[in-house]
């Protein structure tokens, strides 16, 4: 092999050892909303294998997708929507999602657009983070903060307000 070949193998090499080793579930969906693509993060964060993942659509019904209120997410919502519509990225979306054991997982999901050599949209990728515990404790923190009878509030170490309780608004 020439050396551009041997470069080129290496730089696949390295590629596929960033998308493998990452902490972060990585996929890749092609212009038409199919899955075609998951890291080993993917796939454990989904609860699905490489080979399942590749027969779902973006907005398919296997997936039970909400927003953070519970309710079901339209397709014309979801971040790919937007990312092929806009051809801007999309970061920091909060969805729900079910396995397929049943258990509800939330994700932040970062999705920018990807575009072929004529600057055609060509699919998107997608950065999964798995936010379960962290939303669970959000819920629980509010639950609290509700039951609070007096007025309160809380504020960032920048001084904004991130919690307004219902006496606290009267107040206000």
């Amino acid at each position: 092999a020439s050396g551009a070949q041997r470069r080129l193998e290496a730089e696949r090499s390295l590629k596929d050892r960033i998308l493998e080793t990452s902490p972060i579930g990585i996929t890749l969906v092609d212009a038409d909303g199919m899955n075609v693509y998951a890291n080993d993060r993917a796939e454990e964060i989904l609860g699905r294998s490489l080979d399942e993942f590749r027969t779902y659509v973006r907005d398919d019904d296997r997936w039970r997708l909400v927003d953070e209120t519970g309710a079901p997410l339209p397709s014309d919502e979801l971040p790919f929507s937007r990312v092929r519509e806009t051809g801007d990225p999309a970061f920091d979306e909060v969805i729900g999602i079910d396995r397929l054991d049943g258990e509800r997982v939330w994700i932040s999901a970062h999705c920018a657009p990807l575009f072929d050599d004529g600057d055609e949209f060509d699919g998107a990728v997608y950065a999964l983070e798995e936010i379960t515990e962290r939303k669970r404790l959000e819920e629980g923190f509010e639950t609290t903060c509700g039951r609070i009878s007096d007025a309160f509030y809380s504020l960032d170490s920048d001084w904004n307000v991130t919690y307004v309780n219902d006496r606290a608004a009267e107040v206000i």
